[in-house]
């Protein structure tokens, strides 16, 4: 591993921060579509995983929180 150590906790940050982005992302996605600027299937149904990626970020710092 050419001598690095992996600090778990920095990639930890790293993994929720990827995450909350990706949720970000999909809700403006959403709002584009449902603004009726970009009418989109697509668009519609990236929003519809917002819900499960908080579920994961809640899930991720929960996990963090109890080690």
């Amino acid at each position: 591993m050419a001598g690095y150590s992996i600090d778990r906790a920095r990639i930890a940050y790293w993994e929720v921060m990827a995450h909350m982005r990706w949720a970000i992302i999909a809700l403006q996605q959403a709002r584009r579509h449902l603004s009726g600027e970009q009418i989109s299937i697509e668009l519609a149904l990236t929003g519809h995983i917002v819900p499960e990626l908080e579920l994961e970020i809640l899930d991720m710092t929960e996990e963090r929180a109890d080690a």
